[in-house]
């Protein structure tokens, strides 16, 4: 502001013909703004030749061209699976996340370097913090597990992280009341407990079922403790209700 003072810049000597779009919210996840947008065609691309959906293209011809979901609509009308990979190839913010806050910042964040802990497949993000709060997640195309690509829940399921209802303490049953504990004792709580039931059950009457979120080392010793402590090979896991539209 101070130099374009100094060197008299006047707006009016650079005014013409300007697009006006309106801002796109209609999806729940990603906001739409073709204001910003330079027409370098990278979401196009990344959602056609990476994700194979195409929901993304160019619309009109010349001066009028904007970049929009299929025939000018809304994402929801397209086979989006809201992956945000469009939000992480954008140079200029036109596709961003919709971010649940009351004012949209600039935030000076800090970026720190996470997995990705839905499931086992161990995607790279990197988690933007601005103080104690949680403002966004974003794909790491330095990644050399996945270059940089991830599903839905790596990008916009951070959410419960900040939930009031978040369990923040190990807590154990004893009687019929939740208590507060440490992890060591809930731990040993935990291991009381299941030598009680491998005593009074037999090993075929005992099964033990794996979250599909956890990561294949952990899955490896849930199955090792499930045959060696718990003397059953009856394992299994919940992947095809809890990933159904996945599988």
């Amino acid at each position: 502001r101070r130099y374009a003072s100094e060197y008299r810049v006047e707006l009016k000597s650079f005014l013409g013909e300007a697009n006006q779009h309106e801002v796109d919210r209609t999806h729940p996840l990603i906001e739409l703004d073709a204001n910003k947008c330079i027409l370098c065609g990278r979401c196009v691309r990344m959602c056609a030749e990476v994700v194979g959906i195409a929901a993304y293209g160019f619309v009109n011809r010349g001066f009028s061209t904007v970049v929009k979901p299929e025939l000018g609509g809304s994402l929801l009308d397209t086979d989006c699976v809201s992956c945000g990979l469009c939000v992480g190839t954008c140079p200029t913010g036109a596709i961003a996340q919709t971010l649940p806050l009351a004012k949209p910042g600039p935030w000076a964040t800090t970026a720190v370097p996470s997995i990705c802990h839905y499931c086992g497949v161990g995607c790279e993000i990197e988690l933007h913090a601005y103080g104690d709060s949680l403002i966004k997640t974003a794909r790491r195309e330095d990644s050399p597990v996945t270059l940089g690509g991830h599903c839905r829940r790596g990008l916009f399921g951070f959410e419960p992280v900040q939930a009031p209802d978040r369990l923040l303490t190990a807590k154990i049953r004893p009687g019929r009341e939740l208590q507060d504990t440490t992890l060591d004792d809930a731990i040993g709580y935990a291991g009381m407990r299941l030598k009680e039931l491998a005593k009074r059950y037999a090993p075929e009457e005992i099964a033990v079922f794996v979250s599909p979120r956890l990561t294949n080392e952990e899955i490896y010793l849930a199955q090792k403790l499930a045959r060696v402590a718990l003397r059953t090979h009856q394992v299994g896991s919940f992947a095809n209700l809890v990933n159904r539209e996945l599988a």
